[in-house]
């Protein structure tokens, strides 16, 4: 059976291949973020990030579901549309979900690891059950950030959908229908482009659930072309905490 490594591996190596995101090097995906250190490591065997802590919560309380994921050919065929269509696709960060039991106590343990490391910690205002918090250099719009959602214990219908998981977060020039419209056609109906991100009645992301695997799920996160939802402007509105 494919492992869960393996699966977020060739799932990011298809994204950076077909977006010349440049994040694989050599069989291997090591994330500085605009750190002098390595903050997240993949490969084929290991999925390592340098507070261990947080990988302890993302392997505890997996979701329920069966492994089931997307055929690699669709997510190929979706990301050359994507790119056909969009003038301009930037990736701003990968997300990683976890439960805890008290999301602000883990605010404050992440403060005491940003400071211990030395990393920029900040954080955004959510509108969803977790927060927004992220790793990284904001200044550097040429590297992503992590994003880290520390998350409670929910009552949710959809939450072994989204509880825990790992997301890749792109920007688009797209509306949500047209984005709608081609995660439909390319991956033929078997997965669509849900909305994940709305204010006021304007949806400013949406994502797309590419499955699950040994109880983590795997996600592609679309960011629209409403205004001020580019890279530079999510940047500025990073509130820094550390």
């Amino acid at each position: 059976m494919i492992s869960f490594e393996i699966t977020l591996f060739k799932t990011i190596k298809i994204v950076s291949e077909e977006f010349g995101l440049k994040i694989v090097d050599k069989e291997q995906v090591d994330l500085q973020c605009g750190t002098d250190r390595s903050l997240l490591k993949l490969d084929k065997k290991q999925f390592r990030f340098f507070d261990e802590q947080v990988l302890k919560y993302l392997n505890q309380n997996k979701s329920k579901l069966t492994d089931a994921f997307v055929n690699f050919d669709y997510l190929k065929t979706f990301c050359q549309i994507l790119k056909k269509e969009s003038k301009d696709i930037s990736l701003n960060h990968l997300g990683l979900c976890y439960q805890v039991e008290n999301k602000n106590r883990e605010r404050n343990r992440l403060i005491e690891v940003a400071k211990e490391s030395r990393i920029h910690l900040y954080e955004i205002p959510s509108n969803d059950f977790s927060l927004w918090l992220f790793m990284g250099n904001k200044l550097s719009l040429e590297s992503l950030l992590i994003e880290l959602l520390p998350v409670e214990k929910v009552s949710n219908y959809y939450v072994d959908y989204w509880l825990p998981h790992v997301h890749l977060a792109l920007h688009t020039s797209l509306n949500p229908e047209g984005i709608k419209y081609l995660a439909h056609t390319a991956f033929r109906g078997n997965r669509a482009a849900n909305l994940s991100v709305v204010s006021n009645n304007i949806t400013y992301q949406l994502r797309v659930w590419l499955g699950s695997v040994g109880g983590i799920n795997i996600n592609l996160d679309l960011m629209t072309n409403e205004r001020g939802n580019s890279l530079e402007s999510t940047r500025k509105i990073l509130r820094t905490l550390m």
